[in-house]
């Protein structure tokens, strides 16, 4: 949508780019695993520990945007962007699990 990279986008220059790099690793290596749970656990209430960032688990934390990210490129393939922001959290979460 803004022409960026996924990099910039997650975490424009908060970070330190090798740091942003092994995080992207990670999310990348565990994908499956992430979304079988996203899938089981996914609350739009309660996002918790996707969406938040721990100094002690820095490279676990905030994989809820890696994957948000993930998933709306997947919507915005088959979809205007303005109908993805329109979209009820019921809607996004049936996509969810269609798509996943």
């Amino acid at each position: 949508v803004l022409n960026t990279t996924a990099n910039d986008a997650l975490w424009a220059d908060f970070m330190d780019p090798v740091w942003i790099r092994t995080w992207m690793e990670f999310n990348d290596q565990n994908t499956d695993d992430m979304w079988r749970w996203l899938k089981n656990s996914w609350s739009v209430s309660s996002p918790g520990e996707l969406l938040s960032f721990s100094k002690t688990e820095p490279i676990k934390s905030r994989c809820g945007y890696f994957y948000g990210l993930q998933f709306v490129s997947k919507l915005a393939q088959s979809m205007p962007v303005r109908k993805i922001f329109e979209l009820k959290p019921d809607e996004v979460k049936s996509l969810m699990l269609q798509i996943m």
